[in-house]
């Protein structure tokens, strides 16, 4: 599990908008968005999938500081919501 130490506020950077990772060339996140979203049967299994996409994104702790910060569902920065509530709880978020 990736370790994330916030450092700021992303809502201050980015404002009431979600960060534009997806312009700025990262191939990983042109795919389409469902394979970040997976729902319905089997989903825990293709959402996991999904994290090995991330693997070499040099978005990647940005991301999963949005996706922390935000209580974000689907896979950000390599992990899955549920990996980042156990995050969340370790690192003293609500």
């Amino acid at each position: 599990m990736t370790n994330a130490i916030p450092k700021g506020n992303t809502w201050e950077i980015y404002g009431d908008r979600y960060p534009d990772f997806w312009s700025k060339g990262t191939p990983v996140c042109t795919l389409d968005p469902d394979t970040f979203f997976p729902e319905g049967y089997n989903s825990h299994h293709r959402e996991k999938q999904a994290t090995r996409f991330c693997a070499e994104c040099p978005y990647k702790k940005e991301c999963l500081q949005f996706a922390l910060e935000n209580d974000e569902w689907g896979v950000w920065g390599g992990t899955t919501r549920y990996e980042r509530t156990q995050m969340r709880r370790k690192l003293g978020y609500a």
